[in-house]
């Protein structure tokens, strides 16, 4: 049974974005080889196709990526006219490290039983050895900004453990104690959590990313996943839908981490001291990633991906 992904407070941040990424064509983008990534123009396509060739199917090298094809000539239609081939285009790997790329072709991605529509960036070549040593595989990517332009240095980014002192996992702990429904907390037991400090504002204290499990009698019985300040504890994004899954069949063994969310990456795509996180969010056989702006809350920046069945 397809799970529906929900990075934010519902479906919307697998939607196509609004305001300044519409007119920026903000796009996802994966690692596909050493010098390629692929952008998403859409995804979860509901359209008949032909046999797809199948032997051999280079894989992406990101793990949430998908294999491309060549795009049937039919389809060809579903592609938006601004999307071309041979467009150049910038790719924003990084707080501080954009790469410039040409679209070589626009490609059909398969992901267990979805199609989605791509375009193939090559990265230029002259920056090909910096961008083979960029760490992260996903991206955030757009059609071409002016000549030259090069993004300035940045803090942005994940911050080390230190950051979470004492006095911080107090804060970390009431604020996750509120979270639990009223008829759980005489039951379940303290939560096991991982935090995670990121520095994805240009004056403002951290944001810790928490996936957190409460369990009783072994077995778990409430989930959350929130941003939250450093200082104040204040939530500031959370998926209220989570612990729900722990009743459908699928996740009956309990979730997983990943189940909760993962920050594939930051950037910083406007240049204006304010982080952009690539969250990816895996379902029972689906997986979803997003661009998440935390100026706005953590709404959708870009057009994001999911795919699964």
């Amino acid at each position: 049974m397809r799970i529906v992904l929900t990075l934010l407070l519902g479906a919307a941040a697998l939607q196509d974005p609004i305001g300044r990424a519409q007119d920026r064509d903000m796009l996802v983008a994966f690692r596909f080889d050493t010098q390629h990534v692929v952008a998403t123009v859409k995804s979860e396509l509901t359209v008949s196709l032909p046999q797809l060739a199948r032997d051999p199917v280079p894989q992406p090298l990101a793990k949430y990526g998908y294999p491309i094809f060549d795009l049937p000539p039919d389809l060809q239609k579903l592609v938006p006219s601004r999307i071309r081939s041979g467009d150049r285009w910038t790719i924003h790997a990084g707080p501080g490290q954009v790469f410039g790329a040409t679209a070589e072709r626009i490609v059909l991605g398969e992901g267990g039983c979805s199609r989605m529509i791509g375009v193939l960036l090559k990265v230029d070549d002259k920056d090909s050895y910096a961008f083979a040593g960029v760490r992260s595989k996903y991206y955030a990517a757009e059609r071409a900004s002016p000549p030259g332009v090069e993004a300035s240095a940045s803090a942005l980014g994940e911050m080390p453990a230190s950051t979470l002192t004492p006095d911080v996992r107090a804060v970390i702990d009431k604020t996750l104690a509120a979270l639990v429904p009223g008829e759980l907390r005489t039951g379940a037991e303290r939560p096991d959590y991982d935090a995670q400090p990121y520095r994805l504002t240009p004056d403002g204290p951290p944001l810790i990313f928490v996936r957190a499990f409460w369990r009783a009698g072994g077995r778990q019985v409430f989930a959350a996943a929130v941003w939250l300040r450093a200082d104040t504890g204040e939530v500031v994004w959370k998926n209220p839908r989570i612990a729900a899954w722990l009743g459908a069949g699928e996740f009956r063994r309990g979730l997983m981490t990943e189940n909760l969310g993962l920050v594939l990456n930051v950037v910083d795509s406007d240049d204006d001291g304010w982080g952009e996180v690539v969250f990816g969010q895996l379902g029972y056989e689906s997986v979803g990633v997003s661009l998440l702006d935390a100026r706005s809350g953590f709404t959708a920046a870009a057009t994001g991906y999911t795919y699964g069945c």
